[in-house]
């Protein structure tokens, strides 16, 4: 019974060290750049569980993004660069549009977040 007991508690922390991520293992970095009525690049591919941090490069103007589904949560993009770190729970695709009002383009500046 006692060499069972032992085994099992073996059996555990395998299976337990099996999930942690390498010590290794880095946050991946996107830039992204804001201009007048614009997000470059439009598509951003992020992994569900990894964090990755976001360098928001305004170009023109003060804008802004709203994707709490991602750990977005109202980000003004004002200043030459303003980083953001994420780390989405849930796959999916979300699209962001511009939340400050920044001219004619507003309507049509949106940014698509796929998270697989």
């Amino acid at each position: 019974m006692r060499h069972l007991i032992t085994g099992l508690a073996v059996a555990a922390a395998l299976v337990g060290a099996a999930t942690v991520a390498p010590a290794s293992a880095k946050d991946i970095t996107v830039t992204a750049s804001s201009t007048n009525f614009k997000f470059a690049p439009e598509t951003v591919i992020l992994k569900k569980g990894q964090t990755t941090t976001i360098h928001f490069k305004s170009l023109a103007g003060a804008h802004g993004l709203n994707v709490p589904e991602i750990g977005l949560n109202n980000v003004v993009i004002a200043t030459p660069d303003t980083a953001v770190k994420v780390t989405p729970k849930k796959a999916g695709t979300y699209v962001a549009h511009c939340t400050l009002v920044c001219g004619a383009g507003h309507a049509n500046m949106a940014m698509k977040f796929i998270v697989k």
